[in-house]
């Protein structure tokens, strides 16, 4: 809580983030000197279906799985549903793929092309990976016409789908007879499998973490992860080949190497190091989500839930106030309203500085009397 002087002025900001659709109200109002803070926030839904096979699971593996769920619903923002059916030694009713510990089968929205893609990725751009990404892709087509799926999950997430349309998104199932831990404080136990990163592998794959090799990799089509799938700097790789990596500003910086031709997924990755996205799981340890696969999540569609900005007001004197922030976005505005009964918000003229592009700050003129409202807004 902090002191401010505001005897001839209440003042009350919003902040609204990303969305257009989607009003983020974090407000502040000061009332007697006293400046309040409530920072509601917007996030990632799942919405579970347990299928009949779970009626015999481990009460650890419900747990567990939410524990996943938990996570990528903390960590993304994007204001969409994602319909999810699970299995137990089961997927969709079927048996797993013999050797399999988890398995997934994913929904998706087909017959894009490459500049609808681009266009997407680009409106959806809200972080600075996803900056350097979307300035990496290609002027012209690369693929030649090719065709594009996604997932719908991804789909939501790009907005090329509504983001609570109904039905499945995909299914995911996991072995009944493996050596899981479940446990969500110890996920590093001797002789068994980590549930918990092989859980948040097989969502995200749901979720549109999967191109050639899981679209067919002689059927000829693309997925947005692929545009970021390269064999050297300045060089996609658009035929299924071992050396392949994950490369956000044009191939130049190695992200992570992924999964080559000798069996496995694509877009998993080769292995070489302890990863949840790894296309095989390793005995005894923790299978973490690295801070690449956060940022591969990110450029594919994915929102960094980066949490309200922290925001302080401090007067400068009888006729202003000024309003500071800290984010790792950019691309603020502010509106100002004199009545919060009404719309009628209206453009600012107030000049948003920063010194090292992620302080920010500007001055609030206050009006002689009555109320000021206003809110900052990121597009």
């Amino acid at each position: 809580m902090s002191e401010i002087n505001a005897t001839r002025t209440n003042i009350m900001a919003a902040v609204q983030m990303r969305r257009q659709v989607v009003t983020l109200p974090v407000t502040w109002m000061a009332v007697s000197g006293a400046l309040f803070f409530a920072f509601p926030s917007q996030a990632l839904t799942f919405n579970l279906t347990y299928d009949a096979s779970t009626v015999g699971a481990p009460a650890g593996f419900f747990t567990a799985f939410q524990a996943a769920i938990n996570f990528y619903q903390s960590a993304y923002s994007d204001p969409i549903t994602i319909n999810l059916q699970v299995g137990w030694g089961k997927i969709n009713g079927q048996n797993l793929s013999p050797g399999n510990l988890g398995q997934s089968s994913t929904f998706q929205r087909g017959n894009l092309n490459y500049d609808q893609i681009v266009t997407a990725l680009v409106n959806d751009a809200t972080s600075a990976d996803d900056a350097t990404a979307v300035a990496s892709l290609p002027a012209v087509d690369p693929t030649g016409g090719a065709t594009f799926v996604m997932a719908n999950a991804e789909a939501k997430a790009l907005g090329l789908m509504p983001a609570n349309a109904t039905g499945l998104d995909g299914y995911v199932g996991f072995s009944s007879t493996a050596a899981f831990t479940f446990d969500t404080t110890n996920r590093a136990v001797a002789g068994k499998y980590d549930f918990i990163g092989l859980a948040c592998h097989e969502i995200t794959e749901i979720m549109g973490r999967y191109g050639l090799g899981q679209n067919g990799a002689s059927s000829g089509r693309y997925s947005p992860i692929d545009l970021f799938r390269y064999s050297s700097p300045g060089n996609l790789d658009l035929v299924p080949a071992n050396g392949a990596y994950l490369s956000i500003d044009g191939g130049n910086v190695v992200i992570n190497t992924f999964n080559g031709t000798g069996g496995g997924d694509l877009s998993d990755w080769a292995g070489q190091t302890i990863d949840a996205f790894n296309h095989n799981i390793s005995l005894g340890q923790k299978m973490n989500v690295s801070a690449g696969d956060m940022a591969e999540m990110d450029v594919i569609g994915y929102d960094l839930a980066i949490g309200s900005p922290s925001l302080r007001i401090s007067s400068t004197g009888p006729n202003s106030v000024v309003l500071t922030w800290s984010s790792p976005v950019s691309g603020f505005a502010l509106q100002t309203n004199a009545d919060l009964t009404t719309a009628n918000w209206q453009p600012a003229n107030y000049t948003i500085s920063t010194a090292n592009g992620t302080n920010y700050s500007t001055t609030i003129d206050l009006l002689p009397a009555g109320n000021l409202f206003f809110r900052l807004l990121h597009p």
